[in-house]
């Protein structure tokens, strides 16, 4: 006697339409992008700025900014603070 054999394949075509969701991907890609350049920019402007100011932290090694206080138009306490550490000096 001969043996049947039977199958259970299941074959399903799906089609799905993914339009909205690539432009909505490539909208977040060109903010990613945008969002990137203008850290770029900051980190140049940043690297300026630490160029020309130029001094170090003795204790820790991060930037010294210094602010000059001024009264009646002349220039009476200059205060030096780095960006890390806190560290005051005058």
């Amino acid at each position: 006697m001969a043996e049947m054999r039977e199958s259970n394949k299941l074959v399903v075509k799906v089609d799905v339409d993914v339009s909205d969701a690539l432009k909505g991907l490539k909208a977040l890609r060109r903010e990613a992008n945008k969002t990137v350049k203008a850290l770029e920019k900051v980190l140049e402007l940043k690297e300026a700025v630490d160029e020309q100011n130029g001094e170090q932290c003795p204790e820790c090694g991060g930037n010294i900014a210094t602010t000059t206080f001024y009264r009646d138009g002349e220039a009476y306490l200059e205060l030096c603070e780095c960006d890390k550490c806190g560290r005051l000096s005058k």
